[in-house]
């Protein structure tokens, strides 16, 4: 195949949006009812656009063991298409967390919709330098965690994530 040899399979790193980003904290490690845990120990960091906080669970149990690297994503808008989620339910994700290779990214204005790439009435009236932005602050987050990049690290635990991809200060950059 035209990939072998290309991909590092021993470095994977797994992503999604929404119901994609409750799978994805799911296999890194959320609890649920019973103690119930689906971790994936051969993936190594995690990416969670429009996360949730998850249901009948406090946060703070469902994700306050997890200690692999994550970056969370969400908006001051970001409310949920299908359930009744406030934005602020997202940050509970983040804030439940224990220290160590955690990030979260808050999009001011930025609406569910805003992580998607494509030109419809979804994505209407996004601001036009989050996108740029999320590509970038993944990328850093990617190289950091799964190539080994302490620059890209260092650089994640900066203001310069913020001033560098063209964000504002009414954007959120956190680390911990």
């Amino acid at each position: 195949h035209q990939l072998n040899k290309l991909l590092d399979l021993e470095h994977i790193g797994m992503s999604g949006h929404s119901f994609g980003a409750h799978t994805t904290l799911a296999v890194a490690g959320q609890k649920y009812t019973l103690n119930q845990n689906f971790h994936d120990k051969r993936i190594d960091a995690f990416l969670a656009l429009s996360p949730s906080p998850g249901v009948d669970m406090e946060a703070s149990k469902a994700f306050g063991h997890i200690t692999l690297p994550i970056l969370s994503m969400t908006g001051t808008l970001d409310s949920s298409p299908i359930k009744e989620m406030k934005p602020e339910d997202r940050l509970k994700v983040f804030a439940a967390l224990p220290s160590g290779d955690k990030y979260q990214l808050v999009l001011e204005g930025a609406k569910h919709f805003a992580f998607g790439d494509n030109n419809s009435w979804r994505t209407r009236g996004r601001n036009h330098k989050h996108h740029p932005a999320i590509q970038q602050i993944s990328l850093q987050f990617w190289n950091a965690y799964l190539k080994g990049n302490a620059v890209s690290k260092k650089w994640l635990q900066s203001n310069k994530t913020i001033t560098e991809t063209g964000l504002t200060s009414i954007d959120v950059w956190q680390w911990k």
